[in-house]
């Protein structure tokens, strides 16, 4: 059953592969996108040299680092957020999804295989910001803790997906976006320390930073990939992540498995 998971896992993969690489002048320009962003939050951290280094001393003062860490690992929050839905999307307005819950593959699994091209092209993107940034700009990640980094990844994935799945759980029933992600997307970006630490905050502010898992994901991820931070080191963060996990991936699978009964039942499954 692994070996036949795995073979639809790259269907999937090849599938969005050959849509987007359609698109070639875009598709380039994602790339050359990477070096120019990442040349910009460079001269930006030049900037304001050692203003921020007083909010950073836990990550060493290191502006750049931090913040080029930050807008790459944004990717996997995307994807999670936004990419099973935005796929389900696609496949009611192409009219493909009706005909793939026909197949053995059950509705769950259909969707997790959704995105898994957007997590490897993610994989991809945040590998080239860090390769960039090595390369032309001098960051080194020798220290990298590898173990520390992947589980971290992994329980973000699980994290978010299921606020991602239960958005995709809304447009299976109402057709239209959910504005709730929307929402959690933008209080990420601004509280979750993509861009800057929650340190700069007001207290009242910080607390509400605390409640959101982008906080501590990126916090462990940061630790682990700039100082090689183990684990054990990062046991509060993994237990946040944890409980988040155990909390919401439950309820979106549950919750998209009930939309797509429903949308059966009432025969709108490709109604768009």
């Amino acid at each position: 059953m692994n070996r036949h998971l795995f073979r639809y896992f790259w269907y999937f993969v090849r599938r969005d592969w050959m849509i987007e690489t359609s698109y070639k002048f875009s598709f380039v320009f994602q790339f050359a996108g990477i070096f120019l962003q990442v040349m910009l939050f460079y001269f930006f951290a030049l900037f304001i040299g050692d203003g921020a280094a007083r909010f950073l001393q836990s990550y060493g003062g290191n502006y750049f680092a931090f913040v080029l860490i930050g807008i790459a690992y944004q990717g996997y929050f995307s994807v999670a957020l936004s990419g099973f839905s935005s796929k389900l999307r696609r496949d009611q307005m192409l009219g493909t999804l009706e005909m793939m819950l026909m197949s053995p593959l059950s509705g769950q699994r259909i969707l997790a295989l959704s995105a898994s091209y957007d997590l490897v092209f993610t994989s991809l993107r945040i590998f080239l910001y860090l390769l960039v940034g090595g390369l032309f700009f001098g960051l080194s990640f020798g220290e990298a803790n590898s173990v520390t980094c992947l589980v971290i990844l992994v329980l973000t994935v699980s994290s978010f997906s299921g606020l991602g799945i239960l958005s995709a759980a809304f447009i299976m029933v109402i057709k239209k976006g959910d504005p709730v992600v929307w929402l959690f997307s933008m209080l990420n970006t601004l509280f979750g320390g993509v861009y800057f630490t929650i340190e700069v905050f007001p207290p009242m502010l910080q607390k509400l930073a605390l409640c959101l898992p982008i906080t501590h994901s990126l916090h462990a991820f940061r630790k682990g990939l700039m100082f090689g931070s183990s684990l054990d080191e990062l046991w509060f963060e993994v237990i946040f992540l944890l409980i988040f996990s155990f909390v919401t991936l439950p309820l979106g699978l549950w919750a998209f498995s009930f939309a797509i009964r429903r949308a059966k039942q009432s025969g709108s499954l490709g109604q768009h």
